[in-house]
């Protein structure tokens, strides 16, 4: 229990820090800020609340048809719990790319998967993520005309995140890993059940028989850059802003994949995430103080919509939300 109180308050303590380090940049004179919140148009948090839910939903289901490659007869409903309960854990664990920790436990203990499954399929997810973020962001970029410095830092951004992704997804197929591998169960004398030709047959399962699913899953991702891209327009909004398609797009969807499939060391990316939209923002057309409030909204709505997800989830599935952050932290199973 004092661990779990020292996580929350560590959390806690970063993001207040973070965002009184924003406001007092941004608002000195608090009362700009206050005016600006109190004009919100809140009817519209009923809409910006149920995108931002649809948005993990989407995500939830893109990857649920990555795994059917393995289990035709895989429960819907027990992939969806597990992945938005995943996602709400780097609210709780300040540990960055935890998301992808907390699947890989949950799906061992709660579906028994083995991890020469769940791995290729995880990480071919990321790829099809990846570069489905890199086309739309690229185009959204060449149909602005954005200026040069976003350009290079949007394209070295996703190249680095291309380059990471294509590799993980290769080092476990390669001899030199496999020889590693058999060098380390040899000397230690390990039982590693021959993971990197397993691993090799679930890869090549992916991309032969599970061709269908796996268009079914990029389609499905479309939607969920569609559902981010008009949840950042209804955040303008709320504001009374303009927000158009291509800027919504940009920051709301490729800024946040690219954040979030290159995970930082702050808890769910607090302080990196709102610093980098404020900053893309105002470069494109939205003044300081607007964007600082769409960024601290953001982080607001965030929390609040992925919170009750992790404790429907975790309900839904028999345990509590101690025993998830426990697992993850120490790489256990329950």
């Amino acid at each position: 229990m004092l661990s779990k109180r020292r996580n929350v308050l560590l959390v806690v303590m970063v993001a207040v820090i973070a965002y009184s380090v924003i406001f007092y940049l941004i608002f000195i004179n608090l009362n700009d800020a206050v005016s600006i919140i109190m004009s919100l148009n809140t009817i519209l948090l009923i809409p910006v609340l149920l995108l931002r839910t649809l948005s993990l939903t989407l995500h939830s289901i893109s990857w649920y048809f990555i795994l059917k490659v393995y289990y035709k007869e895989l429960s819907i409903t027990k992939v969806l719990t597990i992945t938005l309960a995943a996602i709400s854990t780097e609210l709780l664990v300040p540990i960055g790319g935890v998301t992808e920790v907390a699947k890989i436990l949950m799906l061992r203990q709660i579906l028994s998967m083995p991890q020469d499954v769940i791995i290729p399929a995880l990480l071919t997810h990321r790829l099809i993520l990846t570069v489905i973020t890199a086309v739309v962001t690229m185009f959204a970029i060449y149909v602005i005309r954005a200026s040069l410095n976003l350009t290079i830092l949007l394209s070295t951004s996703i190249a680095g995140l291309l380059i990471i992704n294509v590799v993980l997804l290769l080092i476990p197929s390669s001899k030199v890993f496999e020889r590693i591998v058999n060098s380390i169960s040899s000397r230690f004398n390990l039982q590693l059940n021959d993971f990197p030709n397993k691993y090799r047959s679930s890869v090549r399962k992916l991309f032969t028989s599970g061709k269908t699913l796996l268009l079914i899953s990029t389609l499905i991702i479309l939607l969920e850059k569609l559902s981010n891209t008009l949840y950042g327009i209804c955040l303008g909004t709320l504001v009374s802003t303009n927000i158009d398609f291509i800027t919504s797009l940009i920051v709301f969807d490729s800024i946040y994949m690219i954040i979030w499939l290159l995970p930082l060391v702050t808890p769910g990316n607090i302080g990196v995430f709102e610093a980098i939209q404020i900053i893309l923002l105002k470069s494109l057309g939205i003044s300081l103080k607007i964007s600082s409030i769409l960024a601290l909204i953001n982080r607001v709505v965030t929390v609040v919509s992925e919170y009750p997800l992790l404790l429907l989830s975790t309900t839904y599935l028999g345990i509590r939300v101690k025993q998830l952050t426990d697992m993850v932290k120490s790489e256990k199973i329950i």
